[in-house]
């Protein structure tokens, strides 16, 4: 269970994102832009999701793959770092059991991956 502190808490707010075609997008209330980095491919992987999603299936759905295995929080299989743009503080959470909720400054929620390229071949059920 990820556990935060008052200072870490967070609520939901109006974001705005650059698309694709850099063209300004207002996001939905609710809905978080969450940026994967260090991916196995090198290329940091963007998407928008709404608030309460699990990332584990958050990073399936952008085809970035996280390792797993028991899918409850108890193999360690799929720890990454969240890392807060403001203060640079990284937080390791395990994906399996991680809901997204948003900055209060409405930054995107930055998950860094670097484990990824350490896991073997069979760390991906």
């Amino acid at each position: 269970m990820l556990r935060t502190t008052k200072a870490s808490q967070v609520r939901i707010l109006l974001l705005v994102i650059v698309s694709s075609i850099n063209e300004l997008v207002a996001l939905t209330p609710g809905e978080v832009t969450v940026r994967f980095t260090n991916t196995v491919n090198g290329q940091d992987v963007e998407t928008v999701a709404p608030v309460g999603t699990n990332l584990l299936n958050l990073g399936d759905e952008a085809g970035v793959r996280l390792p797993r295995a028991c899918r409850n929080g108890l193999c360690n299989s799929c720890i990454c770092d969240v890392v807060d743009q403001a203060t640079g503080t990284r937080t390791t959470i395990k994906a399996c059991s991680t809901k997204i909720m948003p900055h209060s400054d409405g930054s995107p929620i930055i998950v860094d991956v670097y484990r990824m390229q350490k896991k073997t071949r069979s760390s991906f059920g």
